[in-house]
This record gives C-alpha cells, structure tokens and sequence, in this order.
C-alpha cells in the first residue's frame, strides 16, 4: 500500500518479480498467514517481490535510497509474522489490518465478520454463529421479501391479461408494451420484484464467501458431527443437498410467471447450485 495505491498481487505458476515504489505497507501472505511491514522511517522505500516456484520460496524487501551518504541512515518499521486476523493486526497498528482484504465487498465482509464474532461471543460455535447471522439477513429483507411474494402473485394473476395483449398487439411492440405498464402500474405489480431480494443480498453472498474463505477465526473451525472445518467443504455432501432441496421446495412455493419453457429450465437450477456449492467451504453452504 502506498499513500495513493492499495496495490494486491497473486503471483501464478511461473517465477515472478514485481517492484512497487513509495511503499507504506508491504505483506508476504497465504490464505491465512502473512509477513508485513509497516514502515516508519522519514524516507519512503521501494518494495521488491520475488518468488521462485523451483524453490517453493517467497521473498519480499524494502529497499531504501540512501540521499545523502554523509548523513546518518536511519530505519524505522514495524514487522509482523503471524495470522491474518483482522481484530489482532488492528491491536498492533490499524494500518497493518489493511493486510486483511475481503476482495470487491470488502467493507460489508469487515462488517459481517464483526457481526460473526458477536454471534460467537454469545454461542461459542461458529457454525451457530453463522447461523445467527443467516437469520439476522432473512429478518432485515423480510419485507422486500413479502412485498416481492405479492408482487409475483398479482403477476401471476395478470398473466391471462398478459398473454391476451401480446395477442393483440404483436405487430406493434411499442403499444403492447405501453399497454402492459398501464396494467401493471394499475394493479401496482412490478415484475422485477422477484430480484430485488436476491440481488439485494449477492453482495453478502460474495462478501460471506470472501469471509469464510479468509478468516483466521474460521479456520479449522468446527461446526458439530461431521463439518470439522467450517472454511472447507462438506466431506460428505450432505449440506449442498439439503440446500439443493430447500432451493427446490422454495421454488415450488413461490408463485411462478414464467411461460412453461422457461419454468422447466428454473427447475435445474437447484441441481446446478447443488454441484457449484459441492466445493465451496460448508459455512458458506450451511449459510
């Protein structure tokens, strides 16, 4: 990180050497571990990252330009070797809990770790804990959620009046689609209801992942009975199926305004979420 730049870097397959100037932090890290510099000295640094995979080995420095050899040089940083825990970092410096990053969503992934320790300060399990937060979420967009439910029923009821219009005006485009927001607007239905909820809450899937995935707290963290580490997947795939289950139940209950083609496709859709969450950490799935 400089003054103006948060720069991240993965390094891939082949050896790599990157060079970054006027350095405030600089971190050397894995998923869960890291070594970072936090510099203090009056002249500003450079950093060089090295890795060699022939080697299997990492190398990150600071290189200071001396200005005037005939003065006195002096250094000033504080290092640190350690987890990347986001509460422990910011005990240290709380520029150093920088080094913690929950990618795009970053803000809402710090704030759903806050709420994930509050929850396990008071059950002591993390799989209870994300639990309590999964309820918290459902709560807050219970409303969208309700109003989206209506919204899709009066939709479904208007469908008859939709398909008739689309009869009627199918040489001209502008007014079929004139005639069909006067009557949505008259029955108060909005036919992007039913995303509302679901886009609302994609930011706190992703940043929920970027959580579970990162966090120190969560690693190797047991859950109960067969989930050992809530940070990797389910070893017996037991919670992506209840979860393609209750995705598919849910689906049967909530009112449907697709025409037949396209309500046949939806019906895959919990068997293809069942096989992308197979893979994913189970707190993430149990989620």
């Amino acid at each position: 990180e400089s003054s103006d730049n948060k720069d991240r870097v993965v390094f891939g397959k082949e050896d790599d050497r990157k060079n970054w100037i006027g350095v405030k932090i600089a971190s050397l890290g894995s998923q869960y571990f890291t070594q970072a510099i936090l510099d203090r000295s009056n002249i500003i640094p450079e950093a060089r990252g090295h890795v060699n995979h022939a080697t299997k080995s990492a190398e990150l420095s600071l290189q200071y330009p001396v200005l005037n050899g005939a003065q006195d040089f002096e250094i000033n940083f504080l290092a640190y070797v350690g987890p990347k825990s986001h509460a422990l970092l910011h005990s240290i410096d709380s520029s150093l809990a920088l080094v913690v990053d929950f990618g795009f969503f970053n803000w809402i992934g710090r704030q759903i770790l806050w709420l994930l320790n509050a929850f396990y300060g008071l059950v002591g399990n993390w799989g209870l804990a994300v639990i309590g937060l999964t309820l918290l979420v459902r709560v807050l967009v219970l409303p969208l959620n309700i109003y989206s439910y209506k919204s899709m029923k009066v939709m479904q009821a208007l469908q008859p009046e939709i398909k008739a219009m689309r009869e009627k005006y199918k040489d001209d485009q502008q007014k079929q689609q004139q005639e069909m927001m006067a009557l949505m607007k008259s029955n108060k239905a909005n036919p992007l209801a039913g995303c509302m909820p679901v886009l609302l809450q994609f930011p706190i899937f992703i940043a929920l992942y970027q959580v579970l995935g990162n966090s120190i707290e969560l690693y190797q963290a047991p859950f109960g009975l067969w989930i050992h580490d809530l940070s990797l997947k389910d070893p017996f795939y037991i919670l992506p199926v209840l979860m393609g289950l209750t995705m598919f139940v849910q689906q049967k209950v909530t009112p449907n305004t697709m025409d037949p083609a396209q309500a046949k496709v939806l019906l895959f859709m919990p068997l293809i979420f069942t096989f992308f969450m197979v893979s994913l950490p189970s707190g993430l799935t149990l989620y």
